[in-house]
Formats: structure tokens, sequence, C-alpha cells
């Protein structure tokens, strides 16, 4: 597993008033809890939990460095303003590196589905998430999903996933992730052929009943 370290301290105030005091300086509110333990309120850097949150991910284990003691941590809950799109307060959940949690992970589609453009068809991404049951230890951070063979009779499925070691899901493994449909200017072609085709068999039907009239 790799180590993403955070350091954090104690001994913050609590209210709104310190909660205030504590952004303006890029500072983020925090508590710690889970394992038993006694809630702890702590302050960690804003621009610090950035960055090891876009290197670990949102499912990542994160070692909380509090004052010197290292505990592991997953990030249970982070506040959003609505607004000004900062890190208001965040939710650490003490875990044990044995422990298993549920976690959803995001699906990334990669690939160019071609034969599926030859047929006139557009790709369509079903399932965007995909809840599983992990260890801790060992989060998938996304999952990659090709799609080079969808085509309009054939899709990706859950089942085409390799969740990896240790790590399953209860979705059903049949439950398309992309498929592939036809597109509406496709559609729009084919009814016009057919329109047409009906045409010219209309007026052949025509054409042959003035024949046969004048015969």
């Amino acid at each position: 597993m790799e180590e993403n370290t955070l350091v954090a301290t104690t001994g913050r105030g609590h209210g709104s008033g310190p909660a205030r005091r504590l952004r303006t300086e890029e500072k983020v509110p925090a508590v710690v809890y889970g394992q038993n333990a006694t809630p702890t309120s702590i302050t960690v850097d804003r621009l610090e939990f950035r960055r090891v949150l876009n290197a670990a991910g949102a499912n990542a284990v994160i070692t909380l460095d509090i004052e010197g003691d290292k505990r592991l941590t997953f990030v249970r809950d982070i506040q959003i303003h609505p607004i000004k799109d900062t890190v208001q307060h965040i939710d650490f959940l003490l875990v044990d590196a044995k422990q298993r949690v549920t976690v959803e992970v995001p699906i990334v589609l990669v690939g160019e589905a071609v034969e599926l453009g030859r047929e006139g068809g557009i790709l369509e991404q079903l399932m965007n998430a995909i809840t599983v049951d992990a260890p801790v230890v060992s989060i998938p951070r996304q999952y990659e999903v090709d799609v080079t063979e969808v085509t309009l009779d054939n899709s990706v499925r859950v089942s085409d996933i390799d969740l990896g070691e240790g790590v399953t899901t209860e979705v059903d493994l049949e439950a398309p992730i992309a498929t592939g449909s036809i597109s509406k200017a496709t559609l729009s072609e084919d009814l016009d052929e057919g329109e047409i085709a009906e045409g010219e068999v209309a007026e052949g039907d025509e054409v042959a009943d003035t024949e046969s009239a004048e015969d």
C-alpha cells in the first residue's frame, strides 16, 4: 500500500468563529473518529489535503500524522462550500489495515469502438461507477474498461472488469457498462431509404395497373 501522509494538529477551537479564522489561514477543520476511539477535532492544511487527495484518489487510505501519532484513516465525508467550491470540513474514519469497506469506484471508458462507428452506432455508458467490497489497503482508484470490441450486438458488462485481488461486488455480473445503439442520424437515413423504397414499389404498382387497364 502506497502511504499518503497528511499532517494534522489538535487543539483547535469549536464553533463557527474559530472555523472561519482557520479557513482564512488556508486550514480546514476536521474530525477523526472510529475504532471505538473518542472523536478528536483536528486541523489540516487545505492545499496539502488537496495534494494528497488528488494523488491518492477519493477512495484512498490516508495516514494521518496527528502530532507524531500516525493513524490509518479513510475520508468518510467532505463538506464543500456551494459557491466558493472550497473544502469546509472533513470527516476522517479510523480504519484497520485488515478491515474491508464498501465503496463506489469510478468507471472510465478507454479505447475506440471503431466497428460500432462503421455500423452507424453511438457508444452509450450506462454505468459510471460500481459498488465494491474491498480490503481497505487495496481499494481500486478506478476501473478502466476497454470499449474497442463494442458493437450494436456486443456490449461490455460487469463480468468483463478485473475487480482486483480480494475485491468483490454484488452488482449483477451481466449488467451492461457500455453498449452501442443506433444514432438518430442513422435511424433517420434508414427511415428515408425505407420511404423511398415504398414509393418506388407504389409507383411500380401504379404502372402495372395502368398497363393492365390498357390491355
